[in-house]
Order: C-alpha cells, then sequence, then structure tokens
C-alpha cells in the first residue's frame, strides 16, 4: 500500500496544490506517553474543501462533515485534553495509533483512498533532531519543495503558550503559519564553555543545535539503560549528558575521554547534550579537583565542588526513598541542598553523623524560568563524603529496631485523641525546645523544622542527657500518651549538633491538638483573675483570654516565671503547646507553657491619646443598642471593649466597620483603638 502512496506522491510534491501537511510533532518530550503528539494540515487549494470522509495513513482517523476554507489549518491530535494544555486551539482527535518516534509515512486520502498528500519524516540523518524529544515541531520550509527532503523540514522557533513540558520548553506552530529555522544541520565542534552559554534568564543560547565536543566522564550514569553522566572538558567546564532509553553501546566510565555528538538541550534548567553518537578517545585520564563553595549558583552546574565542615540540618530528610532524596547541608552559616541518587552507593545507608566534607557534581532543578534556582549537587559515591560515619541504629537507633520516622508521622490522633502510634518503637530526630521541666526526669520538647513537636520523658533521666535548647537530638525509644499529650518514652539520645536555630512561633487563635508540643504564640490577651497568679515558686496555671476565647497558660515551677510576680494587662504569651486531659475521649485540656520570662511580653501602648488618629475616628449611633459603627481615615489595627469596671468585654483585630454590642448588658462602655503606639478611647452607651 506503501509502495502506492509514493509512487503518486511525486506530483502532489510538485505541485503542493491540495490540502498538506506542514507540521509535525512526532516526539515530543514525555514520559512514556503520546498525547501531545499532532499534525498539522493546511488548505492551500483556495477553495473550500469538505473533507467528509477523508481519512489518514499513518493514524486513525475518518473525518466527519467538516468543511476546510481557503488557507486554513486544521490539527489533528493524539489526546485533545492533553493538547489544549500546550495550545488553545480546537484540534480534532484521531480515533487509535501513534506517530513513530523513528519516523514513518503519513498521509492524506480522499474518500476513494486516493492520495491527497504524503510525507515521509525520519528522526536521523539531516532530519532537524531538535524534534526528536527536545520540544520542538517539524515544520516544513517551502511548500513547494520536496516534502520528502529532509532539508526541507525546519524546526519551529516559536514557544507554545505553556512554557515546559517535563521541565523542557515546547515549540511550535499548530493552526498557524509556520516560522521555523531552515537553517541546514550541522555538527560543529564546540568547547563545552561554548554550549553552555546562556542568555540574561539563563537559556541556553545554543539550544536546539547539534553540536560535537571531547570532554572527560566524571562520576558514575545515573540513568541505568540509558545514559546520564556528566563531562568536563580541558577547560575545567562541565555539561550533562542524557540519553533516555539507549546507552549507544556505551559504558560510563569515570576519568574516560570521549567524542560526544547530540542536540543541546536543557532539562529544568540544567544544560545537558542529547547524545546520538560517543566514542571513547582514551582512558584513565587525570581529573580536576574539586573546588572548594560555599554556595552553589550557575557557576557550579556539571562542576566537580566541595563542600566543608558540614552538617545535615535535618537527618530525616534522609529517606532513603523513590529514585533519590534530597538533603540540606549547612557549614554552620550557609546551607546548599545535597541530592541523593538512588542509583549510587550511598543510597541506602545511614545519614553520615557528626561533621564532614562532601564532594559532588552541580546540578540545577529550576521548572521556571528564569533559571536561576533550584542548584543542588549530587556526591557519586561513598567516598565522596568524608569521614562518612553512618547513623546505623547501634546506640542512636534507625536500625530494624528503631526504624526512623518523623515527628509527624507517630504524632496523630484518632478521634478519641488517642495517639495512632502507642507502643511503636522508633528512632526521631529534631531540635530542643525549651527547658527540661523536671528536676529528677527528663521532660522536654523536641521540634521538626516544619513546627511539628513531640514531648519527650525519661524516669530518673536515665539517658544522661542535659538539656540544652538548640541541640538537634536524635532518639530512640518507644512512643506513649500521658494525659492527652503524646510523647516519647526515650532509650537512648545522640546529639547530632548544638547551637542549631529555632522554629519561628506559629501565631494561634485557639489552643488544640494542632498545637501540642509546637511553638505557638497568643497575641493581646490579659489575665482574668490576676489572683491566679501566685508566684510563690510552685506550678500553678491561669486563665486568660482574648476578649472572645479563654486560654489555660500553665506556669511550671521549673521556669523562671513561677517565682515572678503577674505581668501586666495585656500579653503576648509564646509556649509550647501542651495538654493535660485525664479521661478518654482526650479532647481537652490544651495548654500553652512557656519556658522563659522573654516568653512573656507585654504589649505596650501609649496611654497618651493621639489627638490626630483620635479626631480621625468616629463611633455612631450612640447611644447604640445593636451596632456600633465605626468610621475612620486612618488605620486601625485593633480595638478592645473595656466595662466601666475594667473588664475586658472584648479584644480583637479590626477588620469589619462595625462591632455588634447587641448582647452586652445595659450600661456605658469605653472602646479602644490602638494603632502601633497610637491610642483612641471613646465612650458609649449600650441600652
Amino acid at each position: 500500500m506503501k509502495s502506492f502512496y509514493t509512487a503518486i506522491l511525486f506530483c502532489f510534491c510538485l505541485s503542493a496544490n491540495a490540502q498538506i501537511i506542514t507540521e509535525i510533532m512526532y516526539n515530543p518530550p514525555e514520559s512514556g506517553q503520546d498525547s501531545l503528539e499532532y499534525i498539522e494540515i493546511y488548505n492551500n487549494t483556495g477553495e473550500v474543501i469538505n473533507l467528509d470522509g477523508y481519512h489518514m495513513v499513518g493514524v486513525d482517523l475518518t473525518f466527519g462533515f467538516t468543511p476546510m476554507f481557503a488557507d486554513q489549518y486544521i490539527v489533528l491530535v493524539g489526546n485533545e485534553t492533553a493538547f489544549q494544555t500546550i495550545d488553545f486551539s480546537i484540534p480534532i482527535e484521531w480515533t487509535g495509533g501513534a506517530l513513530s518516534n523513528g519516523g514513518e509515512e503519513i498521509a492524506l486520502l480522499d474518500p476513494d483512498s486516493m492520495v491527497v498528500h504524503s510525507v515521509t519524516y525520519g528522526s536521523s540523518g539531516d532530519w532537524p533532531s531538535q524534534a526528536n524529544g527536545n520540544g520542538y515541531s517539524l515544520e516544513v520550509c517551502d511548500i513547494t519543495g520536496d516534502f520528502n527532503d529532509p532539508t526541507n523540514w525546519g524546526f519551529s522557533q516559536n514557544q507554545m503558550s505553556v512554557a515546559q513540558v517535563n521541565g523542557i520548553t515546547i515549540f511550535g506552530t499548530p493552526a498557524d503559519p509556520n516560522d521555523p529555522d531552515c537553517t541546514p544541520t550541522m555538527n560543529t565542534t564546540v568547547t563545552v564553555g561554548e554550549i553552555t552559554e546562556t542568555d540574561g534568564d539563563g537559556v541556553l543560547t545554543r539550544l536546539g543545535e547539534t553540536v560535537t565536543t571531547e570532554a572527560v566522564v566524571y562520576g558514575i550514569n545515573y540513568r541505568p539503560g540509558g545514559l546520564q553522566f556528566t563531562l568536563i572538558d580541558s577547560n575545567n567546564d562541565g555539561i550533562g549528558v542524557f540519553v533516555a532509553a539507549d546507552d549507544l553501546g556505551y559504558t560510563v566510565v569515570e576519568s574516560d575521554e570521549i567524542r560526544i555528538t547530540g542536540t543541546v538541550s536543557q532539562f529544568n534548567g540544567f544544560a545537558q547534550i542529547s547524545a546520538t553518537e560517543i566514542e571513547v578517545i582514551s582512558n584513565f585520564n587525570i581529573l580536576f579537583p574539586a573546588t572548594a563553595v560555599t554556595e552553589l549558583s550557575e557557576d557550579t552546574e556539571s562542576q566537580l565542588v566541595r563542600f566543608e565542615n558540614a552538617t545535615l540540618v535535618d537527618p530525616t530528610q534522609w529517606t532513603n526513598d523513590g529514585s533519590g532524596f534530597n538533603v540540606d547541608v549547612t557549614n554552620g552559616t550557609e546551607t546548599i541542598t545535597m541530592r541523593i541518587d538512588a542509583d549510587t552507593d550511598i543510597f541506602g545507608m545511614g545519614y553520615p553523623q557528626g561533621t564532614f566534607s562532601v564532594t559532588g557534581l552541580g546540578g540545577q532543578f529550576d521548572s521556571d524560568a528564569p533559571f536561576f534556582d533550584g542548584y543542588q549537587f549530587l556526591p557519586r559515591y561513598v567516598a565522596d563524603i568524608s569521614p562518612y560515619d553512618p547513623f546505623d541504629g547501634g546506640g542512636g537507633g534507625g536500625g530494624d529496631d528503631f526504624p526512623n520516622r518523623t515527628i509527624a508521622e507517630v504524632t496523630t490522633v484518632d478521634v478519641n485523641g488517642v495517639a495512632d502510634s502507642l507502643g511503636v518503637d522508633c528512632t526521631l530526630t529534631g531540635v530542643v525546645h525549651g527547658i527540661n521541666f523536671s528536676t529528677n526526669d527528663l521532660i522536654m520538647t523536641v521540634i521538626d523544622a516544619d513546627n511539628n513537636g513531640i514531648g519527650v520523658f525519661n524516669s530518673g533521666n536515665a539517658v544522661g542527657y542535659e538539656v540544652q535548647e538548640g541541640d538537634m537530638i536524635s532518639m530512640t525509644g518507644t512512643i506513649g500518651q500521658f494525659n492527652g499529650l503524646t510523647q516519647m518514652n526515650p532509650e537512648t539520645v545522640e546529639v547530632l549538633s548544638s547551637g542549631n536555630d529555632l522554629v519561628t512561633p506559629r501565631e494561634v487563635s485557639e489552643l488544640g491538638e494542632d498545637t501540642e508540643s509546637s511553638l505557638v504564640t497568643l497575641s493581646d490577651v490579659v489575665i482574668i483573675d490576676p489572683t491566679q497568679w501566685v508566684g510563690d515558686g510552685s506550678s500553678f496555671n491561669i486563665e486568660a483570654t482574648d476578649g472572645a476565647i479563654s486560654y489555660t497558660i500553665r506556669i511550671d515551677n521549673d521556669t523562671e516565671l513561677a517565682n515572678m510576680p503577674a505581668p501586666g494587662e495585656f500579653l503576648l504569651v509564646t509556649g509550647l503547646g501542651g495538654q493535660f486531659d485525664n479521661s478518654d475521649p482526650f479532647t481537652d485540656g490544651y495548654q500553652i507553657i512557656p519556658r522563659y520570662a522573654a516568653d512573656i511580653e507585654m504589649v505596650i501602648v501609649d496611654d497618651v491619646i493621639d489627638l490626630d488618629f483620635d479626631s480621625s475616628i468616629s463611633i455612631y449611633p450612640n447611644p447604640v443598642n445593636q451596632e456600633l459603627f465605626i468610621q475612620s481615615d486612618a488605620e486601625i489595627e485593633r480595638l478592645r471593649v473595656v466595662n466601666m469596671a475594667g473588664q475586658l468585654m472584648m479584644n480583637v483585630r479590626y477588620t469589619n466597620s462595625y462591632l455588634n454590642v447587641s448582647d452586652f448588658p445595659q450600661g456605658s462602655y469605653f472602646i479602644q483603638f490602638i494603632s502601633g503606639d497610637k491610642l483612641s478611647t471613646k465612650k458609649f452607651m449600650k441600652f
């Protein structure tokens, strides 16, 4: 059948006075999918043509009633829904089949199965390599030329509406006139530095060009079954190499010098060559020593770099899951991202303890232009971490008996507030927040980087840990619960590092299960009954309110606050979320526990009325029965209402231009408006 098409093709290619195939997206940059493939057909007859009964070869499609006007383009797609995520034109979806990534014949036939137009495209030789998985469509250069001549096809220069798919920019003009780059494909031998030049947005200036370069292999193959490795040339300039599912007959060996030909491409900002040919020039070449760095940038991409005096920011990031994982490392001042790929011999090992130096190849994973973010580096093998003292579960946990878990994983509860992980043995890592709330035992709180916390209790402090706020520790033990508070009963405690930053307190308007063992702040509250603050060195609870909700503040006798006098009226209270509920369901008894005196701050407002601020605010009606309206030309941050006995009736952030006072008892009240250190006080009567 195809020989018949080819035999009669010649006349159509010369005249091109028909419905012609002008654009083909045969290998879009998708992972094992064909959903973005498309074919563009152009009506070059100068007349209206009804395609009813016309059909395709190469994909399965028979047209219904389809008028095609002179100079109109139509687009045929494999998946209409997917296609419209990258282009807003309205396509026609074929009913079956897909375009071959290696090239094939596609044809439009009339109702009598006579060939109207046919193209046999290819993916190698003189066919533009940019269209083979690199994000570009094929576009015909001259509609009067030979459609089977690869030099009559270029690659689109027009970026489509959605910038990227799988990190690769998409170019095409479906349903619009073509704008191809028809420059003949040339294999130009260039240096790696020339290949990796970028514009002001971090986009490669040679993107889509076919090039040849010579350089030395660094590291391992990160893509078994295909190729993914790093090349660095004699100028110490580096670039990635990528082939999805073909090793081109080459086995990656570090220190090989190779000659490589391929298309310049970019994946999530990372410069690479999509290789088509590899030739080994020599073996056992000397590698450049790693460059010491304290930050990652465009300059470290595909470079061998070293980060010294490193510690893990959060060992729970060391998951040994998936195709690899990211962990943050810090030298105490700067923090950078390290990528552990599943194809390295590091994957599956315990996290490195203590301080170490780490060497790796610079990478990037930035999904949006401009590409100036997402920098990381990838150790090649175990020897790149020195010294490597892996955390293996002995003495500090992490083994089979005490598997690593995150604090968030073990602190979930059921509908009755009972810990889901009761009795679970595990290893937890986090930073100590606060003091030891016991003289003889170990009672403290450990919080991770996301402000997920857990209580810690060890009778008699048998583990011998001296509590120091800011210590990052690893604990092995069993999950328990005391009066509703989820906690770990540790068997071992190991200090990983000291002086770590604490989390930023989370401002909350109520206490509950989600505040338990987290660092939280209550803003602008007052003590309801100051006599509850005994200040005699014992532990005591006080009730406070923001005018709408009451809160329990727990003053522990191990804090300096237990011996201090009651603070002033309006307070900003920071502390650790707690719970003391001695009966199931454990859904009550939530508290906030300040750690030290600095956790309670007086909210000071100048008691002198600001005349300009005061004159800009008015209230009405006065007297009022239900709604008191507020009119102001100034910004108001919050307001509070106090009765004539000095009791706080309301204390809220200012969000509405009126207050509902219908539930207030009859009488006179003061309403105070506050903005920074400005104060305005008005008096109103409720009837």
